[in-house]
């Protein structure tokens, strides 16, 4: 067999796998539409719905004294603090990068729709729970099928104050930063976990601060039970982003209990102790380690199990165009064209 006869069958696989990896970019774009399509699709309609319904809440529109304050019971000013999230929320959820800020609004939404859902279920009438089963629902699909720069926890930059950013690192900062999470954590964690425990047992005092601001009876098992799983999302290692979660139900519960006492007159005991926890809650926040800060920028740390098909094949094209290019010069350029290929922003 002559040289050109052993050449044919190499030039053929290299022509045939050269086409296959053309028609990669176009395969990874095929995945990306349906997920991008679910995402926009679920994504606006929460929005909208938290855009407009916000705005009803704000002016106490007649709907709204009919079924959140005459219905379920709630009082009014509390309709004012919900439309004034909703609104912010709507904001956050469309707009672009912030992926942090997204988490707590995110958690926020699903927040409120969950417990529209206790609170129809709580007054007899069921039925009316599906709607907002139904937005918690899109709510969990928005979140599911966000794209990459929407949901990756690396990209916060970390406060001045945070050793990390320093270098050297200084022991005796370390040492401050450290005591100054855990004794601020240790504080809220302890205060979420007491009274969450107080409300779902009814505790006399706890229920009679709760029904003298004007919330029904049955918000104290409501508030009870998000009380307790936020303590143990925030005392459990890593898991940053349902850390996210618990950091954002402990501001919302915090700054909302500071609001409606400053709106209900109370005594000022319960502005200096509601004010200081939420103080502690944005201090551990801010002071937490880096293992409890950020997700790796990888596909374990993205989360693993959430990361569809198009993902695997835009991480996937990274690493063969990154092969083919060589280095590290070589991986960055074909990331960016991976990216591209399948962006969805």
């Amino acid at each position: 067999m002559n040289r050109n006869s052993k050449m044919i069958p190499a030039l053929v696989r290299d022509r045939a796998g050269a086409g296959a990896k053309d028609g990669a970019p176009a395969r990874v774009r095929a995945r990306a539409r349906p997920r991008s399509l679910t995402y926009w699709s679920a994504t606006l309609i929460i929005a909208a719905e938290s855009l407009v319904y916000g705005i009803w809440y704000v002016l106490r529109t007649d709907s709204v004294r009919a079924v959140f304050e005459q219905d379920l019971g709630y009082p009014s000013f509390a309709a004012l603090i919900i439309g004034v999230c909703k609104v912010a929320g709507a904001v956050v959820l469309v707009a672009r990068g912030v992926p942090r800020l997204k988490e707590w609004a995110y958690a926020g939404v699903f927040f409120l729709y969950s417990g529209a859902v206790a609170s129809q279920s709580a007054t007899g009438d069921p039925a009316a729970a599906t709607i907002p089963l139904g937005f918690a629902a899109l709510t969990a699909a928005s979140w599911l099928t966000r794209p990459a720069p929407r949901r990756a926890l690396s990209a916060r930059p970390l406060p001045p104050f945070h050793t990390s950013t320093r270098s050297p690192h200084s022991p005796r900062k370390e040492r401050a930063q450290r005591i100054g999470y855990w004794a601020s954590t240790g504080i809220i964690a302890f205060v979420l976990l007491t009274g969450g425990f107080a409300d779902l047992l009814r505790r006399a005092g706890t229920a009679a601060g709760v029904l003298d601001l004007g919330y029904p009876p049955y918000f104290l098992t409501l508030l009870g039970s998000w009380k307790i799983l936020g303590t143990l999302a925030l005392l459990a290692p890593r898991h940053p982003r349902l850390k996210e979660w618990a950091y954002a139900g402990a501001f919302f519960n915090f700054a909302g209990a500071f609001t409606s006492h400053v709106i209900s007159g109370s005594a000022s005991t319960h502005l200096l102790w509601t004010g200081l926890f939420t103080l502690c809650t944005l201090m551990s926040w801010a002071l937490r380690p880096i293992p409890r800060t950020h997700t790796p920028a990888t596909p374990e740390g993205l989360g693993a199990s959430f990361l569809k098909p198009v993902d695997a094949g835009l991480l996937g094209g990274a690493r063969q165009a990154g092969a083919e290019g060589g280095g590290w010069t070589g991986s960055a350029r074909g990331g960016a064209g991976a990216v591209s290929a399948g962006k969805v922003e």
